[in-house]
């Protein structure tokens, strides 16, 4: 049996990409999804839409074939992106449109609201470093010392080991659960009492489909006021800014509590909007040539760095 080259890449992308798929053609478009150096067949088309997910931004630049007659339309997964892209490849932000992720993936009704002073904790995501994963360690750590009681975070990731910030801790019980596969969310038990947590200021975290997944259950999350969770919507979410955390933990002072949490009640601007304005298209050849520098390294630079201190992470991703 042959299997889709997008499914070995992952499977997370290979799931956002059937939807974003699905969402286009409901339009009646054909979009080019362009991801982790898989092939890409252009449609004969005056106009073409790019979806630009992950190491994508840096691909594009490396194609040597475009159809020199038509013009593009860019889309991205979060406001971030579209920045950062409109940036360094110098095009007006007008050409770049982002997808309302939960026309993607539509949240549950019902929503669930774990006690902050009793709940349980869940990882799902690679422990790499600008995942921030031995940061949300760090945080669980110090909630459980505040409230005196052992916490349970357990981790969904195939890429986790002992060797990989798992260091020994008294107050965090990790309970690795390995890989299940892309329902994941469904071998969890109890997750009316458990906060999926995450802490990621990794520049190609463009959309985060475990966040998606979590929040279609109608699950409560923990993330940070950055990158693709800043879009995040729901009166369960609740944000953490990174910088105050890790300024808190340098002055020895850190309290959790219902109160120190921002609960989003914020009303975003593409809330209820099925389409966004419409995305003012482009000829890709005459922008190449004045490419910013740093989207041709842009992989290279998220690679070369070896960065063991919380503040060096939010330094780059802010330089990106």
């Amino acid at each position: 049996m042959k299997i889709d080259k997008r499914i070995q890449t992952s499977r997370s992308i290979y799931l956002l990409e059937q939807k974003i798929r699905k969402y286009f053609n409901e339009r009646d478009i054909n979009p080019v999804i362009f991801c982790n150096n898989c092939d890409v067949l252009w449609p004969d088309d005056d106009i073409i839409d790019v979806v630009l997910l992950g190491t994508a931004l840096n691909d594009i630049l490396q194609t040597n074939f475009f159809p020199k007659k038509a013009l593009f339309r860019f889309w991205v997964l979060n406001e971030a992106l579209k920045s950062r892209i409109s940036n360094i490849l110098r095009i007006p932000s007008s050409s770049v449109g982002v997808i309302n992720r939960y026309s993607l993936f539509p949240r549950e009704d019902k929503l669930f609201f774990p006690k902050i002073e009793s709940a349980q904790f869940v990882y799902s995501a690679r422990a790499i470093t600008l995942k921030n994963f031995d940061l949300v360690v760090k945080f669980l750590e110090k909630l459980s010392q505040n409230q005196n009681r052992k916490i349970d975070l357990e981790v969904y990731s195939p890429s986790i080991s002992d060797k990989n910030f798992l260091k020994s801790s008294s107050r965090v019980n990790l309970i690795k659960r390995g890989d299940r596969g892309i329902n994941w969310v469904r071998s969890v038990e109890n997750i009316r009492n458990k906060f999926l947590i995450n802490f990621s200021i990794d520049p190609l975290d463009d959309f985060n489909v475990s966040t998606a997944q979590w929040q279609e259950a109608g699950g409560a999350v923990i993330a940070p006021l950055m990158g693709p969770y800043f879009q995040l919507e729901g009166e369960n979410i609740y944000f953490i800014d990174l910088k105050v955390l890790i300024e808190s933990f340098k002055l020895k002072k850190v309290l959790f509590n219902e109160d120190d949490l921002k609960v989003n009640y914020l009303v975003k601007t593409l809330k209820g909007n099925d389409w966004p304005s419409p995305i003012t298209a482009f000829k890709f050849f005459e922008i190449i040539s004045k490419v910013d520098s740093r989207a041709i390294n842009f992989s290279k630079t998220l690679n070369s760095s070896d960065l063991s201190h919380f503040t060096e992470r939010l330094l780059l991703y802010d330089s990106l």
